[in-house]
């Protein structure tokens, strides 16, 4: 979701761990229908993946942990630096791994500003200090947790800064918002263009299960539809009368859901994906797939 993306409802003072048909060394956590994050358990390491919006948030995960954490590192990966996803990193005593476009990000005047904004209208967040990533590594660096690996991919297209993270030994994805259910948000111009080379590259890890932040899903299937529709915003061209070409509950039904289930907000997300459609996409830079060039052990160090 975007940074002032809101209305998803009331967010519960603790999270709710959900349970599903995947290994349960990667334990789901959802704050209502704000965000879900996770928490996976290696052997000698446990990595939350996002720490939520807020400390209480976060607190809730640590608890909920419990045991999982015994005799075990430490860590955080924030797949983007968008306060649903690392307001809580204030609360969890771990490294903070990110994009190295997140530091600045985080430490941004925009951010400031919109902490400013959400203090003053929700009580929740009065406990917020923005807590910047400490390590930045780069596509395709690998987090050794005993057992498992966290491979963190460059994911670029919800913002420049997003990582997708792979568990190979699981053929299980977390996407962060590069995906999501219905559709996932492009907030930069020329981001549809990104994020549907991003999705193309994430379906070719050819996962067996895809656990979005955004969603409650965990159906392989959601990249397929994701790019669909990401193509079919790009075929508009974008600007005037793309909207009229391919509106909002065409774009819903693609989703396989309507206006009647989802936040209203996914329809504004809709037309500024079009807006942004009409932007061409400067070249990236990078590969085409995950390198593995860089490994992080938090039982190591690695500069953690």
């Amino acid at each position: 979701m975007s940074l002032g993306a809101g209305g998803a409802g009331p967010v519960p003072d603790v999270p709710e761990e959900v349970r599903g048909p995947w290994d349960p060394r990667v334990r789901v956590f959802r704050a209502g229908a704000e965000v879900d994050a996770f928490c996976v358990v290696g052997d000698r390491a446990v990595a939350v993946v996002d720490t939520m919006s807020s400390p209480q948030l976060a607190e809730g995960m640590l608890a909920a942990l419990g045991d999982d954490l015994t005799g075990r590192a430490l860590v955080v990966v924030n797949t983007h630096q968008h306060h649903d996803h690392t307001w809580g990193n204030c609360a969890v005593p771990a490294p903070v791994i990110a994009h190295p476009a997140g530091p600045a990000i985080a430490l941004g005047a925009a951010a400031a500003r919109f902490l400013e904004e959400r203090r003053a209208a929700e009580a929740r967040f009065a406990r917020v200090r923005i807590v910047p990533p400490t390590v930045t590594v780069p596509d395709g660096a690998e987090v050794h947790l005993g057992g498992l690996t966290l491979v963190l991919v460059h994911a670029p297209g919800h913002t420049p800064d997003h990582l997708a993270v792979w568990i190979p030994e699981l053929r299980l994805l977390l996407p962060g918002d590069a995906a999501e259910h219905p559709f996932p948000y492009a907030e930069a111009p020329a981001g549809p263009a990104d994020l549907a080379v991003t999705l193309r590259r994430l379906a070719a890890l050819d996962p067996e299960t895809v656990l979005p932040c955004h969603g409650g899903t965990h159906d392989p299937g959601l990249l397929a539809r994701n790019l669909a529709y990401l193509d079919r915003v790009i075929a508009t061209g974008g600007g005037p009368g793309a909207e009229a070409a391919f509106p909002s509950a065409d774009a819903l039904a693609m989703s396989g859901t309507d206006a009647g289930r989802v936040p209203a907000f996914y329809a504004d997300f809709h037309r500024q994906n079009l807006l942004n459609a009409a932007i061409a996409p400067a070249p990236s830079g990078r590969s085409e797939r995950p390198s593995a060039e860089v490994a992080v052990d938090p039982q190591a160090g690695d500069g953690l």
